[in-house]
């Protein structure tokens, strides 16, 4: 079913009674309304909200940090919850990895996503532009960086776009590494050690999605265990139909996909079966 108006048809299943689930996928401010009006009638929520998922990189993998950049731009332009747009790296290969990083945002194709070779299509509305873009410049004016991008490509008078943005942060209280963009833009931070890095992970009120890349599979899982996130994946992004996705904190609760997102959807009911009793 498509409706014009989702707002209004947001609250009408929230709030009916004979609505016994709601399932929403958006931002967080739209899921507290939604819980608000789903409240009087006690139904069940699964909420997937907003993110602002990490990318954590250990010194043995340092070599993966710019691809893992460019996936972010080439992933709907950074248009998805997911999106691991913060990367902390190890404070002595900070400078090697901004730098890399910026010349691969600058060699991004940007065009027309119908073209086979366009790597960073347009953003959705000119709104989100000038949500991005307002976004980038309170980040600058925090004390960002820019390394790359920072606004419209040169020569862009039609379509949504917005450049391939690396911004370079000391603090991660910066609104950029708070907020979540929805779009073309990476945070670059160095950490101290791996008690700061999972410091500086999980200081967020997110918490959707993130990764940790090493050599060592066994240190990623420790790592893994420390972020409070609904997913983390170790050296890999991909997801398919067999895991469960979904949020703690203002990423939201319940489970999509999988057995757990099938869960989201029952109710445990518990019969009590005894034989007749004789006379």
């Amino acid at each position: 079913m498509v409706v014009e108006d989702g707002a209004q048809g947001a609250q009408l299943l929230s709030s009916d009674p004979r609505v016994d689930c709601v399932s929403f996928t958006g931002s967080t401010t739209v899921g507290r309304e939604i819980a608000s009006q789903a409240a009087p009638t006690l139904k069940r929520l699964c909420l997937e909200l907003g993110g602002k998922s990490v990318q954590l990189y250990l010194p043995d993998a340092i070599h993966n940090v710019v691809p893992g950049v460019c996936t972010v731009f080439s992933s709907l332009s950074g248009q998805g919850c997911v999106v691991q747009g913060r990367v902390l790296v190890p404070m002595e290969s900070l400078d090697e990895v901004a730098e890399k990083s910026a010349l691969a945002a600058k060699a991004l194709p940007i065009g027309d996503p119908r073209n086979p070779s366009t790597l960073v299509g347009p953003l959705i509305s000119a709104a989100q532009l000038d949500r991005v873009s307002s976004l980038v410049d309170e980040g600058v004016a925090a004390g960002a960086t820019v390394l790359a991008g920072g606004g419209r490509p040169s020569g862009s008078t039609r379509g949504h776009f917005y450049e391939p943005t690396v911004l370079l942060i000391a603090d991660n209280a910066n609104p950029v590494a708070q907020r979540e963009v929805f779009g073309p833009v990476v945070t670059i931070q160095g950490y101290r050690d791996l008690d700061h890095a999972v410091e500086i992970a999980n200081d967020t009120e997110y918490g959707l999605s993130g990764g940790v890349y090493t050599a060592d599979l066994s240190v990623g899982l420790q790592v893994a265990k420390r972020i409070r996130s609904g997913t983390v994946q170790v050296n890999r992004t991909a997801a398919n139909a067999y895991t469960s996705v979904g949020g703690v904190k203002q990423s939201g609760f319940g489970r999509e996909r999988g057995v757990a997102g099938f869960r989201e959807y029952q109710e445990p009911k518990h019969i009590v079966l005894a034989p007749a009793a004789t006379p």
